[in-house]
């Protein structure tokens, strides 16, 4: 069994996930001499967790990689899920881990390989039913005997604490062959792309040892966003701030196990809370307007993706709005060179502002997470953001950073959204964008303070 152990930028992993078991296929075609045949043999398997990213990125690897003369995509039948007909002599079929009926069905299949892209994302049980598939005999039309297939399994996998690392760095053996794939393998990379990247993670060298060196040593937390100790650092930071911005964030409901929550702020620091079940936007801008009004009707970010039109009637109504679509196309063309979506750029720039302890280190603006306030419903919400925080993490997709979307996380953590953990974030990832107000530091208050940290500030 092969570990391809790659880093976060883009290697030749990609190709090899395609390339492998095809030239697999083609070497089982010529060593058991079979012919074209209506029912051909189910060779191998390959995928990933969710069947949606492979159909997604590895698929479409496959499809740019491997001649389009040379396979035929097959729908699934009563018999077989799709898969991948080669020369109409074998076939491999394709899909996920996330169908309790596609593992299960597992457990009758027969395969020479699997080969598991992105495998960090999948469990070590899951994997198990599919290695222990690999049991499948042909005619070698040769010399008519039964044989075994060749009997391999690939994975490729990003650095992450996990199974992973336990089997083929920690205690590997023969039959455990890890294959590190770095950045310099690849010379297809944009010019420029790794020196974007390390920009990207100037914060985390941890993470650049990681995504970019393939550094599998030390990965506790590695792939995660905000750790809990910058979180518990900004509940104990008191200080004196150069200027105060008050906003509120909404973040809609999607369907009806979700909340619509809304969060107003000074800040990094819940003053204002508010949620409800999954609703009508009449009964979603109501809410959101009073919290606004509550706070001398500061500006208000809305995340497009929910109910409809709650930012349109908040306009309507005399409002300041922020329109946020995280998975919409990013503004700024530098920044479409590292993260795959704007819900990805501020997520990180969030996680940015945590590890800091700042969210404007020119002005010394510190984050802050403590709660003041009597209200139940702000300590619920200040608490419920602080466990929500730590649910997201980096992935990869193509040659750019992404966060998994809200469905993602849903699913790794029983069903629950992270809808407070998104609200916050939302707003937070647009406090530069928030004007100062009534009420706040003015102008004149802010450039004194500017020219005191000039003064006072350490040399080098």
């Amino acid at each position: 069994m092969y570990l391809c152990g790659k880093g976060m930028i883009p290697t030749h992993n990609s190709h090899l996930s395609c390339v492998w078991p095809y030239t697999y296929s083609l070497e089982v075609i010529r060593h058991f001499d079979l012919r074209p045949e209506k029912e051909v043999p189910h060779i191998g398997w390959i995928g990933r967790k969710r069947a949606t990213d492979f159909v997604a990125t590895t698929l479409q690897t496959w499809q740019a990689v491997i001649p389009n003369a040379c396979y035929v995509l097959k729908p699934a039948t009563g018999k077989h899920p799709q898969h991948i007909l080669i020369d109409d002599r074998v076939a491999i079929d394709y899909g996920g881990l996330d169908n309790r009926g596609d593992i299960e069905r597992f457990n009758s299949a027969e395969y020479g390989f699997i080969e598991i892209d992105q495998a960090e994302e999948a469990n070590e049980d899951d994997v198990g039913v599919l290695l222990a598939s690999r049991r499948k005999k042909l005619k070698n039309h040769r010399t008519g005997l039964m044989e075994a297939l060749p009997y391999r399994a690939l994975l490729t996998a990003n650095p992450r604490d996990c199974w992973l690392k336990s089997r083929f760095i920690d205690h590997s053996d023969d039959t455990h062959l890890f294959i590190p794939a770095l950045y310099k393998d690849n010379p297809y990379l944009p010019v420029g792309y790794v020196h974007t990247l390390e920009e990207a993670f100037s914060h985390r060298p941890d993470l650049l040892r990681a995504y970019r060196d393939g550094d599998w040593t030390s990965l506790s937390g590695v792939d995660q966003i905000i750790l809990q100790e910058w979180i518990s650092a900004a509940k104990m930071r008191r200080c004196e701030q150069p200027y105060t911005k008050r906003w509120v964030s909404v973040d809609p409901a999607r369907y009806g196990d979700d909340n619509a929550v809304i969060l107003g702020c000074e800040n990094t620091r819940i003053i204002a809370a508010k949620a409800l079940p999954y609703c009508g936007e009449p009964a979603v801008v109501q809410a959101t307007e009073e919290v606004s009004i509550q706070l001398g009707r500061a500006p208000i970010i809305v995340e497009e993706v929910g109910v409809c039109g709650v930012g349109d009637y908040l306009e309507k109504d005399g409002f300041e709005v922020i329109h946020y679509c995280p998975s919409g196309k990013m503004a700024d063309a530098g920044m479409e060179l590292k993260y795959a979506n704007p819900r990805s750029e501020i997520c990180s720039r969030v996680g940015r502002y945590f590890q800091t302890g700042m969210f404007d280190v020119g002005m010394c603006a510190a984050v802050t997470f403590y709660p003041e306030s009597e209200d139940a419903m702000v300590r619920r919400a200040t608490q419920k953001v602080s466990e929500q925080l730590t649910w997201y993490h980096y992935r990869f997709r193509g040659q750019k950073i992404y966060v998994e979307p809200k469905e993602d996380i849903k699913k790794d953590h029983h069903g629950v959204s992270p809808d407070f953990g998104d609200c916050y974030i939302n707003g937070v990832g647009h406090l530069h964008l928030i004007p100062t107000g009534d009420g706040q530091v003015n102008e004149s208050d802010v450039e004194s303070h500017r020219r005191l940290i000039q003064k006072y500030r350490r040399p080098g």
